[in-house]
């Protein structure tokens, strides 16, 4: 087994802090197709990263 850590698992690490530390909330917005806007967020475009309340 490799011994490294990759860019997904830091990027996991530092979402967790934020949420326990900050208290950040998260959204998994993962869909199985990228195009797929549907993914819980409500934004009209997967390049937006800063979800505002409607």
């Amino acid at each position: 087994m490799p011994n490294f850590i990759s860019e997904d698992q830091i990027e996991q690490a530092m979402v967790q802090r934020l949420q326990h530390l900050c208290g950040y909330d998260a959204l998994n917005c993962y869909t199985v197709d990228p195009d797929d806007l549907d993914d819980g967020s409500g934004r009209t475009d997967k390049r937006e990263v800063i979800l505002r309340d409607s």
